[in-house]
């Protein structure tokens, strides 16, 4: 069943980053149509399919619904989840004043492409570790933040 979440959570961040892609490139103008029109209404889809599943997970007993005890985490476990999410989000608040006629400005979204490129990364890479359930459920609130970050709904 561990495996089946960390599955669960890898597709949940790919088809987030997806929609979020063509949301972002219909928003600056690059596709324009029906495509950027299903990215639009596609979000508010992925977040009800994304909050039923974790609704589902927690009936099932995979997922607790009590709070995380951040002792029972390995050493470095919540701090490395932390970091990414916060890379993630400074690199969806830069994009927010992205001016792509700005020199210094190209550079700084090539530099933090890099970062949020790593951090997702990191986080998929998290989820096919073997966790305890302090870290499951930590894990799972995580890239439920992520996700709705990237859908623009946090």
């Amino acid at each position: 069943m561990r495996e089946i979440c960390r599955i669960i959570g890898a597709l949940v961040l790919i088809l987030a980053v997806a929609l979020f892609s063509i949301y972002k490139l219909n928003d600056i103008g690059l596709i324009k149509g029906s495509l950027g029109d299903w990215a639009n209404n596609a979000i508010g889809h992925f977040v009800a399919i994304f909050d039923d599943t974790k609704e589902m997970l927690q009936k099932e007993g995979i997922v607790k619904e009590t709070e995380t005890d951040a002792g029972e985490m390995r050493a470095g476990f919540k701090e490395n989840l932390d970091g990414c999410e916060m890379q993630i989000q400074a690199y969806l608040e830069f994009l927010e004043t992205y001016d792509e006629t700005n020199t210094a400005s190209r550079e700084r979204y090539l530099s933090l492409q890099s970062y949020y490129t790593a951090a997702t990364e990191k986080l998929l890479k998290a989820g096919e570790e073997e966790m305890n359930a302090a870290e499951q459920k930590y894990y799972l609130e995580v890239m439920t933040r992520v996700n709705r970050l990237l859908l623009g709904t946090n």
